[in-house]
C-alpha cells in the first residue's frame, strides 16, 4: 500500500484541525478515521453534533450516494449546483478495467472555505450484500483524485462538501492509460495482434500485444523499474525484462533488433530499452514489438488497458445552468430516464407524462434528475419542463394531509387544516404533486385522500 501524507485544512464549522494520509490502493476494510470523510464525521461526534438532524442527513446522503450512484461514461464533464443549506452527496458509477487510470477533477465555487470530500470506492462484487471500500481520496483543498485500477471492477466516485458548504460545481472524469506507450511515436492504433489471439492453430494464445513499427524505432520503458534480464531466446529473440516494483509486475519486450540496456540498470518511463525488430520466431513477420505484462503469482495480464489513451473529449454543456437545483416535470410525452447520460444506458424508469423531478446537474444535453423516491437518472433537457402551468384542481378535505415528500411518514407542510383547493402540478405513483393557488410551497397528497381532481 503506497501512502503520501499531507496536512489537511481546518474544519470551518467546528474549528478543528485534522491530519491524515491518502492511499493509492486499499485491499482490506479500512479502520475508522482512515479517510478525511471519516475523520470529519468523528469530529462531529467529538463535538457532540453527530445526532443533530443536519449531521444525520449528511451521513444519510453520503450512504445514499454510494447505493444510488448514477452511471458515468468517461470522458464526461458535469456541472451543477449544491445548496449550502441542504446536505447533499453525489455518486458516480464507473466501470474500469485493470490498468486503466481514472482522473477526477473538481471545481466548487463556494462563498465559504471548507473541505470537499472526493473519494473513489471499489464495489465488492462477491460480497453477500452491497459493500464498498475506499481506494483513493483527496486531502485538504486539493480538488483532483487519481486512481489506477488494480482490478477490473465497478468503482464509485463520491463527492460531498462538509456541512454548510455549497455552490456551483464542475466535475470532470477522464479514463486513460496508466503506462507510457512502449514504441516511440506510436499509439494503440499500431497494435495489430491483441491479448488472447490464437497462436499455432489454437494450440496456444497470445500473451501480449504486437505493436508494428519500422525497424530501428526506439522501444521505450513504460514505467520506472529495474532491468532484470537482457538475453536472446528462440521464441522472443532479443528480449528485455523490466521489473515494476510499484505495480508488482514484470514487463516483457521481445523481438528487438538490438538491446540498449544492461541487466541491473534503473530505467524511467520513456527511457530507451532497445529497437524494434523481428528476431526470434518473428523472422517471417514485419518488424514489431511484442509487449507483455506478467503479474507475480498470476501470470500474463492483458496490457491493452494499461496503454490505451482515448482521444475523445467530453460533450460541452448544452443545458441552462439556471435550471440546476430546481423543480421540473416530465413534459406531456412519456419518456425514459436513463442510468447514465446516454440513450444506450439502462432505463431507470419509463416516466409517465408530468412525473415530477428535481434537477441536480447537467452533462452535455442531459439533465441529471432526482425522482420523488430518491432514485437518480438522466433525461434530455427538452423532455423536462418548468412546472408552472396547472394540470387541474385538486379538492382537499384537510390541508394538513399535504406532506413534504410522497411518503406517509413525511412531515406535513404546516398548512391550515381546513378544506381547500390546490393546483395539480404532477403525479407520482399514488401521489399528487400540488401547490396552493396563492403560490404556497409545493407538497404531496395521496390521491385516495383527495376529494377529487378537476
Amino acid at each position: 500500500m503506497i501512502r503520501h501524507c499531507t496536512q489537511i485544512g481546518v474544519v470551518a464549522l467546528f474549528g478543528l484541525t485534522l491530519a491524515g494520509c491518502g492511499t493509492v490502493e486499499v485491499l482490506l476494510e479500512p479502520l475508522r478515521g482512515e479517510t478525511p470523510h471519516e475523520r470529519y464525521f468523528e469530529a462531529l461526534e467529538r463535538a457532540g453534533l453527530a445526532d443533530a438532524a443536519l449531521a444525520r442527513e449528511w451521513v444519510e446522503a453520503s450512504e445514499d450516494a454510494l447505493r444510488n450512484a448514477v452511471e458515468m461514461l468517461p470522458p464526461a464533464d458535469e456541472s451543477g449546483w449544491i445548496p449550502s443549506a441542504e446536505p447533499i452527496a453525489l455518486g458516480y458509477r464507473v466501470e474500469l478495467r485493470r490498468g486503466q487510470r481514472l482522473q477526477v477533477e473538481l471545481e466548487l465555487g463556494s462563498e465559504r472555505s471548507g473541505q470537499v470530500f472526493l473519494e473513489v470506492f471499489r464495489v465488492l462484487e462477491d460480497a453477500p450484500e452491497f459493500r464498498t471500500i475506499p481506494v483513493a481520496w483527496i486531502e485538504s483543498t486539493t480538488r483532483s483524485v487519481v486512481h489506477e485500477a488494480r482490478a477490473t471492477a465497478t468503482y464509485i466516485v463520491r463527492m460531498q462538501p462538509e456541512l454548510l458548504i455549497g455552490g456551483g460545481y464542475r466535475v470532470q472524469f477522464r479514463v486513460g492509460a496508466s503506462l507510457a506507450f512502449p514504441v516511440e511515436g506510436s499509439g494503440v492504433g499500431s497494435i495489430q495482434s491483441v491479448f488472447g489471439d490464437d497462436r499455432e492453430g489454437g494450440r496456444r494464445v497470445h500473451h501480449g500485444v504486437d505493436i508494428f513499427a519500422p525497424r530501428g524505432t526506439p522501444v521505450l520503458a513504460v514505467s520506472s523499474g529495474t532491468v532484470t534480464r537482457v538475453s536472446e531466446t528462440p521464441v522472443g529473440g532479443r528480449v528485455v525484462w523490466v521489473r515494476d516494483e510499484l505495480r508488482n509486475h514484470n514487463q516483457y519486450y521481445a523481438h528487438l533488433d538490438r538491446q540498449f540496456v544492461e541487466r541491473g540498470a534503473r530505467v524511467g518511463a520513456g527511457d530507451t530499452l532497445g529497437f524494434v525488430g523481428n528476431t526470434g520466431n518473428a523472422v517471417t513477420t514485419p518488424p514489431h514489438l511484442h509487449f507483455g505484462i506478467y503479474a507475480r503469482g498470476e501470470g500474463p495480464v492483458d496490457p491493452y488497458p494499461f496503454l490505451d489513451e482515448p482521444t475523445t473529449r467530453p460533450s460541452a454543456l448544452a443545458v441552462l445552468p439556471e435550471r440546476f437545483h430546481s423543480a421540473g416535470r416530465v413534459s406531456s410525452q412519456a419518456t425514459s430516464i436513463h442510468a447514465g447520460p446516454s440513450s444506450r444506458s439502462a432505463v431507470v424508469v419509463d416516466a409517465e407524462p408530468h412525473l415530477p423531478v428535481h434537477i441536480l446537474a447537467g452533462i452535455g444535453p442531459w439533465l441529471r434528475v432526482r425522482l420523488p423516491d430518491g432514485r437518480q437518472g438522466f433525461v434530455q433537457e427538452g423532455e423536462v419542463e418548468v412546472p408552472s402551468a396547472s394540470l387541474g384542481t385538486v379538492r382537499v378535505a384537510n390541508l394538513a394531509q399535504v406532506r413534504l415528500r410522497p411518503e406517509s411518514e413525511a412531515p406535513g407542510l404546516g398548512l391550515d387544516g381546513t378544506a381547500g383547493e390546490m393546483s395539480l402540478l404532477g403525479r407520482f405513483s399514488d401521489w399528487l404533486w400540488v401547490q396552493g393557488e396563492d403560490g404556497s410551497p409545493r407538497g404531496w397528497i395521496l390521491s385516495s385522500e383527495a376529494l377529487g381532481v378537476e
